[in-house]
């Protein structure tokens, strides 16, 4: 059930590239990149392999790297078009 929850979502992403851009290319690159770099461990996230410190970089990593595409997601296809 994760599996699809996450790519479900990731579907709606690649077609708004799709339609925000008017490009194959946009959705094709986005799947590539996707594919590519995979989904995050999140385990690493609340595991004792990593130190508190460590745990703490990589959550604040994340979070930020959530912000901001959320952030700038209008903005990207915006550059695309």
């Amino acid at each position: 059930m994760f599996q699809f929850g996450y790519t479900y979502v990731f579907g709606v992403y690649a077609g708004y590239a799709l339609v925000a851009s008017r490009s194959v290319f946009a959705a094709v690159a986005l799947h590539s990149m996707c594919n590519y770099l995979g989904f995050p461990h999140l385990k690493l996230l609340w595991t004792k392999s990593c130190s508190a410190a460590d745990r703490t970089v990589l959550r604040a990593a994340l979070g930020v790297g959530v912000a901001l595409f959320f952030l700038s997601i209008g903005h990207i296809f915006d550059l695309i078009a």
